[in-house]
């Protein structure tokens, strides 16, 4: 999928706050577009359709675009803290935005914040995180994901999905 395809499918209220949030961060543009595309790109191949919906692929997704986003904004800003930051506001915005219904709002909030701690975890054990490592690990944590119902299971440590695909 193409950038291009991305913006297009925006309304221009999403535009318009889109243009101010990166005005704010105005770095942090490239980096977003290049980790929202590998993300795309990875999970189109790994899950065909399926990352599309509220299962497994999707939760692959979530955590995988977090982590991408802050792997990418590192590179710009060498700051840990304000690229998990970065990417906390921008996909936080992208819920806000392109918003589900519960119980899936919440299924993508904790997938996103649970990419984030991966990186941190895995960024303490490793220099360089590569796409082939980030993937192969990422997929272990597939393992433990759990199936959900609703949005009281909160503590759950690993990544959640609601539908089997």
């Amino acid at each position: 999928m193409s950038l291009w395809k991305l913006i297009r499918h925006l309304k221009f209220r999403q535009i318009l706050s889109l243009v101010v949030l990166f005005a704010k961060w105005p770095l942090m543009l490239y980096p977003t577009a290049k980790a929202t595309l590998k993300t795309m790109r990875i999970c189109h191949d790994l899950y065909p359709e399926k990352h599309q919906g509220n299962g497994r692929g999707n939760a692959f997704r979530h955590a995988l675009w977090n982590i991408l986003i802050t792997r990418e904004a590192m590179k710009w800003n060498r700051n840990k803290q304000k690229s998990l930051d970065w990417a906390k506001i921008i996909t936080d915005w992208h819920e806000k935005f392109a918003p589900n219904k519960e119980p899936a709002r919440f299924m993508d909030l904790h997938n996103n914040a649970k990419g984030r701690e991966l990186f941190e975890r895995w960024t303490e054990k490793r220099d360089v995180l590569t796409d082939r490592y980030i993937v192969k690990q990422l997929k272990e944590a597939m393992a433990g994901s759990k199936k959900i119902t609703g949005i009281t299971e909160t503590d759950y440590p690993g990544l959640v999905y609601i539908e089997e695909p």
